[in-house]
Order: structure tokens, then C-alpha cells, then sequence
């Protein structure tokens, strides 16, 4: 069964050229760990490139940067415009906007007590409940008392 199933990613993987492309440097590095391990990806990342049949355009930068082979032999569907290197989520030194009430209410409270951690020491709540509920812009109402009561 388990050769069926390489045979049927092999098929599907030479269906396009940066499938090809992505089957042949498998192939040359003998297998994903060993591909991953030369890239400096985690060996997941490869499984989830063979899978989707197509490299990140991360990975296709740094397979570019290894090896010398040219970027646009595993994304050929990127343009020059597309490959600027974005940072994602907000500028370093950039507070995230709260725009709801409750939201509002977390930020004030977390710069008062003067971190978020020590804010949810105080409100017995864990830290990952309190980005929960700022980035879904609601606190529990069993637990909201409990903040309006820390307000100074």
C-alpha cells in the first residue's frame, strides 16, 4: 500500500513543473529529513511542500541561497514583484489597536499592573486567556467583575 500511495505523490508531483522541480531535489537529497535538514526547515515544512506539490517562496529563497539552483525553478508562479520578504504581524515597537470595550479594558489593566502576566497573577486567569479575549475583543462575563474590579 505504502508504495501505491508514493507512486500516486510521485504522479501528482511530476503533473506540474514545480512539482517536478520539488520531486527532483527530493530525490537528490534521498529523502525530506535529509532535504529539511540542509535547508534548515523543520521536516514538516517539506512533507506539507510535497504534499501541496509546491515550495514556499521562504523555502525556494533558501533553497536559492544553498544550492545556487535559481528561486524561479520552484515558484515559477511568483513574479519579481512577489518576492519581497515581508515581515508579518505589526511593527516591532508597534502596540496591536484594541478596539473594543472589553479589549479597551485588558490593555489598560496590563499597562497599570504593569505586564500582562502580572495582571493575570492578580486576576487568576492564565495568559493565554487574556490574548484570547483581547484578540476576540470579549471577556467571559463569569470573569468580567473580576476585572472591572482591578480598575484603580
Amino acid at each position: 500500500m505504502t508504495l501505491k500511495v508514493m507512486q500516486k505523490t510521485r504522479d501528482r508531483l511530476n503533473a506540474t513543473p514545480r512539482g517536478a522541480a520539488l520531486l527532483k531535489l527530493v530525490d537528490e537529497y534521498e529523502t525530506p529529513i535529509k532535504l529539511a535538514e540542509k535547508l534548515g526547515f523543520d521536516e514538516q515544512q517539506v512533507r506539507q511542500w510535497i504534499y501541496n506539490a509546491r515550495m514556499s517562496k521562504l523555502g525556494a529563497l533558501r533553497m536559492e541561497e544553498v544550492t545556487g539552483r535559481s528561486r524561479l525553478e520552484f515558484r515559477p508562479d511568483l513574479d519579481i514583484t512577489d518576492w519581497d520578504v515581508k515581515q508579518q504581524g505589526p511593527e516591532p515597537g508597534k502596540q496591536a489597536v484594541a478596539r473594543t470595550p472589553d479589549a479597551k479594558l485588558l490593555v489598560k489593566l496590563a499597562e497599570q499592573y504593569g505586564s500582562v502576566k502580572a495582571l493575570c497573577a492578580e486576576a487568576c486567569v492564565t495568559v493565554g486567556d487574556y490574548h484570547t479575549w483581547k484578540t476576540r475583543g470579549r471577556i467571559p462575563a463569569i470573569k468580567l467583575p473580576t476585572f472591572l474590579g482591578l480598575q484603580k
